[in-house]
């Protein structure tokens, strides 16, 4: 069955036969080795096209995860030549992502400003940057600010025409800074797309100086049905609890976890909703004991089919 869903992946999506996959045997968080079955279908591009491509959840912290394992080589060639293309970026939608960018940053300096009274040579790092909107938004303010996503071609275009330095199209993962160097540290929508969960927060750890800001923007709260909530792109789904076990495990304190830090109202069937979007974490780096988190329960009670 699993052998069957990885050909007709490489199939739909005409990938080279030299890319291979395996199946997860070990959870990304917390290495456990059992899991169940929450969904098996995903959404695979802007054309709303859904494939059998199932993810599982960890029966212990209650992580849901891809079960099929992406290898590196794969991850790289994926984001760097497939993604922008299964999203349909024209050069007029990646204006629009960089003026939401833009936006967004501007929200961010406002409520993180205050922890940073007095203090000069501000260091910023967009893990994931995108269109580099939020990279705008902390340098007029002085800041010295850097970027990082593995979509080549958005990073590109936006290098030639917002003139940035220090932005780069890699995975973290195989990005190199200073210890101890970064004032505040953004993960914005890309906890979801990284490949190696673990080694990219132990990256963000030993970069970021001590009482240095993490915050973490990971999927949207889920007003649609399950099969639309997931999709091809996102290798994992974080929720309130485990989005702090992961922060906490990494060396960071909470300040705050929520759906409510930025309040957009959205309209879905022609009626007004709760203004709720994403799932906001804010933390510090600071040593402190392991704290015990309750399994996640939270997609389970609102997928409850």
């Amino acid at each position: 069955m699993n052998k069957k869903i990885i050909q007709d992946f490489k199939k739909i999506l005409k990938i080279p036969k030299k890319f291979d996959f395996s199946i997860r045997s070990r959870c990304q968080l917390c290495n456990y080795k059992s899991f169940k079955n929450f969904t098996n279908t995903s959404l695979l591009n802007h054309k709303n096209l859904f494939i059998h491509f199932p993810f599982d959840q960890c029966l212990k912290c209650g992580l849901i995860q891809q079960r099929i394992k992406f290898s590196r080589e794969f991850h790289n060639y994926f984001y760097g030549n497939l993604y922008s293309k299964l999203l349909n970026r024209t050069n007029s939608k990646k204006v629009g992502l960089f003026k939401n960018s833009y936006v967004r940053g501007n929200f961010l300096y406002s409520k993180f400003k205050k922890f940073f009274k007095g203090k000069k040579n501000l260091k910023f790092l967009d893990v994931g940057c995108g269109a580099g909107g939020k990279l705008i938004a902390f340098q007029k303010h002085g800041w010295d600010v850097y970027g990082v996503d593995p979509d080549k071609i958005l990073i590109n275009f936006i290098k030639k025409k917002y003139k940035f330095k220090n932005i780069f199209s890699n995975s973290f993962e195989d990005i190199k800074f200073k210890k101890n160097y970064f004032d505040l540290i953004v993960v914005s929508g890309s906890l979801e797309h990284v490949h190696d969960l673990g080694k990219v927060m132990q990256k963000i750890n030993l970069y970021a100086k001590e009482s240095c800001l993490l915050f973490l923007d990971s999927k949207g709260y889920p007003y649609d049905i399950k099969e639309r909530f997931f999709n091809i792109n996102h290798h994992r789904l974080l929720g309130p609890t485990t989005i702090q076990l992961l922060a906490n495990k990494f060396g960071f304190k909470k300040i705050l976890c929520n759906y409510d830090f930025m309040k957009i109202s959205k309209i879905i069937s022609k009626e007004k909703i709760k203004p709720k979007t994403n799932l906001y974490y804010l933390g510090i780096k600071k040593k402190s004991s392991k704290k015990r988190f309750k399994k996640e329960t939270f997609y389970n009670n609102i997928f409850k089919n």
